[in-house]
């Protein structure tokens, strides 16, 4: 049998008259690329420049290699297109067992229409998920007013090039400004990054980039998330942030108790004033019979709270401490996929845990 047969809503539809649209490359105006720091500089939809790849290659392959991935990247523009197409090329194709591939190397589609007070989700990219490109058409009977569209990147794939197709007669403008100039950056691991949702929007820096409108940067590594001062000093390079949280116990193991001084100590020198939020890792399923594990989560969580305590008591006022722990309570055992990586429930909880303690911080509570 053939899906196409069985229930059609579950095929995607092919865009057949790509001649018909104006395509548009959104790295020129009038569109906006946020959440890539260096996007404005190289015009490439990666999360640090090029020129730090040979010096990633050697200290952390593991950064090299997925820093390429534009997670957390963002296109944001107003049209009154009643019509979206989507055209990218990956650099590679969908490879995970418990990743679907719209989250993966999808990208999807959120509108806010006149009168909305927040972006509501349109659609994501389907497509074959053994190719490694794909043209999708994200809105298909929409209407002719103005609206906001905001379009967020794949989360653990490349994207080398990318075109939006909007009908020949459609206006195009820039978006509105974000709310506030100065961006949240997040370092972390595999749940920063995004493993596993869904679908890029269900991302938990998207999801409060949209609530908060304002830019978040995600420097989430899949694995990697080791604290290497010299990855730790290319983050430092984002100007002037308004805040920088980290968790990134996960993958540092025991190094932890080796590389987070020393990462503090890297960004209070660049950035001496800016917040400082310190989150341990999340729930995990498999902890909950496992008594060695727990015991040994408990000393890294003492030990990064003594950490912010100690460093707050020296003069640090500054710098703050989240138990992860609390932030899946509500349902911690059903919003994994693995037992390890959030669904799109784990990653809505996450960002309503975490809002009202970055609102708190950025106001100096």
């Amino acid at each position: 049998m053939d899906w196409k047969n069985i229930d059609p809503n579950m095929v995607g539809k092919a865009v057949k008259d790509p001649e018909n649209y104006t395509w548009y490359d959104p790295r020129e105006a009038p569109f906006r690329v946020s959440g890539l720091n260096w996007f404005g500089k190289e015009k490439l939809y990666r999360r640090f420049p090029l020129e730090a790849q040979p010096m990633l290659e050697e200290i952390a392959p593991g950064v090299a290699f997925l820093c390429v991935d534009p997670t957390g990247g963002q296109v944001a523009f107003r049209t009154d297109a009643e019509q979206i197409v989507i055209a990218a090329n990956l650099t590679g194709a969908q490879s995970m067992d418990h990743f679907a591939a719209t989250g993966q190397c999808g990208i999807d589609l959120y509108l806010r229409h006149p009168g909305d007070d927040s972006y509501k989700f349109e659609q994501v990219t389907r497509y074959n998920h053994t190719a490694d490109r794909y043209v999708c058409r994200m809105i298909r009977n929409g209407n002719r007013e103005m609206k906001d569209a905001l379009l967020n990147l794949p989360l653990y794939i490349g994207v080398t090039d990318l075109l939006i197709g909007l009908p020949k007669d459609a206006r195009v403008e820039a978006p509105k400004p974000f709310d506030h100039e100065k961006p949240i950056v997040f370092y972390g691991t595999s749940v920063t990054q995004g493993g596993c949702a869904s679908r890029p929007g269900m991302l938990y820096t998207n999801i409060l980039s949209r609530w908060m409108n304002r830019e978040f940067m995600n420097f989430g590594f899949s694995g990697s998330g080791k604290g290497e001062p010299e990855v730790v000093e290319l983050i430092a390079q984002v100007e002037d942030p308004a805040m920088i949280v980290i968790n990134y116990e996960a993958n540092a193991g025991d190094g932890l108790f080796d590389t987070l001084d020393p990462m503090l100590d890297i960004f209070r020198k660049h950035h001496p004033d800016t917040p400082i939020l310190l989150g341990t890792r999340l729930h995990v399923q498999y902890e909950v019979n496992n008594e060695l594990s727990r015991a040994a989560r408990d000393k890294k969580r003492e030990f990064q709270r003594a950490c912010v305590e100690r460093r707050r008591a020296e003069g640090d006022r500054n710098i703050y401490f989240i138990d992860g722990r609390d932030v899946l309570k509500e349902a911690a055992d059903e919003c994994l996929v693995d037992g390890d990586h959030p669904t799109d429930l784990g990653f809505w909880l996450i960002a309503k845990g975490l809002k009202p303690v970055l609102e708190d911080i950025l106001k100096g509570n």
